[in-house]
């Protein structure tokens, strides 16, 4: 399980750092440094700034993260580059097929649950099968934190595991809690 990383680098106003800001990259490896043997999700807000980004990583060792959110033309060139820590979006608006169009190509799927979970029993075997590790947008992510023992009973009952689950810290353990499995019949294999 693992917690976004992202809400670190938006906390309060920039640090100061003798008398003037810092900012850019100075700033993002000061974060990168701070976040050291921590899995990092890496969601820029401007197009570009993915070479810089891998600088950094390569420079502070970084080999656990994938970028997420890019435009897919940046995914194509990325990929093209060798570059497959890259996750792709899953969701209700966005197509099974698209993300297995790219099974070796990049690393992660993005499983997002804007109203509902996507995954299902004949999505979850197909992306594994190609190979994808899956992470989980956590639906109090989208206001509904009531929907987790909802979402872990059907993952349970349909055999489906995904490798992370992007959360808040405060809802992490409601992903690794004991959960009430009486009556529930599964039906899958891990």
């Amino acid at each position: 399980w693992m917690q976004s990383a992202g809400g670190m680098a938006d906390q309060g106003p920039e640090q100061k750092d003798s008398g003037s800001s810092r900012q850019g990259p100075e700033r993002f490896a000061s974060l990168v440094a701070a976040l050291e043997g921590r899995f990092i999700v890496l969601n820029p807000k401007e197009d570009g700034l993915q070479d810089a980004i891998l600088t950094v990583l390569r420079k502070h060792a970084v080999t656990d993260y994938f970028f997420l959110d890019l435009p897919f033309p940046t995914i194509w060139q990325l990929c093209l580059a060798g570059e497959h820590k890259i996750a792709l979006r899953f969701s209700e608006h966005e197509p099974l097929e698209a993300v297995l169009a790219m099974k070796g190509r990049a690393d992660w799927v993005w499983v997002d649950t804007f109203t509902r979970l996507p995954l299902d029993r004949r999505s979850h075997d197909a992306l594994r099968s190609a190979g994808f590790k899956l992470c989980l947008v956590c639906p109090e992510r989208w206001g509904r934190p009531e929907d987790i023992p909802i979402y872990r009973r059907q993952m349970l009952a349909e055999g489906l595991w995904v490798d992370a689950v992007m959360t808040a810290l405060e809802h992490a353990q409601d992903w690794t809690a004991p959960l009430d499995v009486s009556g529930l019949r599964t039906g899958g294999k891990r």
